[in-house]
């Protein structure tokens, strides 16, 4: 029986590369949430403030 590989071999380093930045991105969009209530006490901003950095993040 004849195994079909997922990625061509010619494209398998594009596909480690997208495949690990989309991890990267997950990992930081998830950090961002959980440190995002830290800044607000240590920089005392206010629930706008953080929001307006959140979205901020998510914008670009």
């Amino acid at each position: 029986m004849n195994k079909l590989p997922v990625v061509e071999r010619r494209y398998v380093i594009a596909f480690a590369l997208t495949a690990t930045l989309f991890f990267a991105w997950g990992l930081a969009s998830q950090f961002n949430d959980l440190l995002l209530h830290h800044f607000q006490k240590a920089l005392d901003l206010t629930r706008p403030q953080a929001s307006l950095t959140q979205f901020a993040f998510y914008i670009g």
